[in-house]
């Protein structure tokens, strides 16, 4: 896999993990990853328009991707709570505001069932998966205009 595409999946997590940033209960623990099931250049071989300053190659991937988070607490009612809160945080945004950010499509795939770690235990921690599925287009803008060949200069020696 190359950079680019690298640079496309952590850029995916880093606007999940945004969007998530409001829904916080101290009780419940978070972890989000970021499967990819399909990754590919868009425009032609990874180019999708020239940027005019600096000037350069604006490079973009086309990132299908499953969103899956991971909660887990004592407290089933947080819990639950915070599954709610983080469904409807990701599905309630206005399209527009996920556009801007990259995000072409998000829909819940699946909301696991309240699962205890240990089924001895009552007070047991407990976990719940939750597992969305997003269309992310990352696009990454020339960092400079260093290196690009503005002018070639022609030298013939007729001799």
């Amino acid at each position: 896999m190359d950079t680019l595409s690298h640079e496309a999946i952590a850029s995916l997590k880093t606007v999940l993990d945004g969007l998530l940033s409001s829904v916080v209960n101290a009780d419940v623990q978070r972890q989000l990853t970021v499967l990819p099931v399909r990754l590919h250049p868009v425009g032609l071989g990874g180019g999708l328009s020239l940027h005019p300053d600096p000037l350069g190659v604006v490079e973009g991937r086309h990132l299908e991707a499953i969103a899956l988070i991971y909660l887990q607490s004592q407290n089933v009612i947080s819990l639950n709570e915070i599954a709610s809160l983080i469904s409807t945080q990701l599905i309630a945004q206005r399209h527009s505001d996920l556009m801007s950010q990259g995000i072409l499509s998000i829909k819940l795939e699946s909301q696991g069932t309240l699962l205890p770690m240990h089924h001895s235990d009552s007070d047991a921690v407990r976990y719940k998966e939750l597992t969305f599925r997003v269309v992310y287009e990352f696009r990454k803008l020339p960092i400079d205009s260093e290196g690009i060949i503005q002018t070639v200069p022609i030298q013939v020696t007729v001799g």
